[in-house]
């Protein structure tokens, strides 16, 4: 199976800032960004906290990304049922941390 992993030169790119940050977390800062976005042709959740806050604002992300972990630990039962939504099609993937591998590809 091939496996993709982002260059070390590029993971400094990444690092840093594009676009705006938004400060603190929860469903205010998501409500605020659901606002700035201003009705976007396509969402694309990477992580389970940013899933779930946005979910719980009443965004529904077009695809989302979670593993289940947060800050490298298992997330709560909350933030697992709450990432979870009538609409998405769940697919599950072994992808090791930081690559995006060939089977990932081809289940979206």
């Amino acid at each position: 199976m091939k496996i993709y992993c982002l260059p070390k030169e590029l993971r400094v790119e990444l690092r840093k800032l594009h676009g705006e940050l938004y400060k603190g977390d929860g469903i205010e800062t998501a409500r605020q960004i659901i606002k700035d976005l201003n009705n976007p042709a396509m969402i694309i959740t990477v992580g389970d906290i940013v899933t779930y806050n946005l979910l719980n604002a009443g965004l529904v992300p077009n695809i989302s990304f979670v593993d289940n972990k947060t800050k490298r630990g298992a997330t709560t039962a909350e933030v697992l049922n709450g990432t979870r939504h009538p609409h998405f099609k769940i697919i599950t993937v072994e992808n090791p941390s930081g690559t995006i591998t060939e089977e990932l590809i081809n289940e979206t």
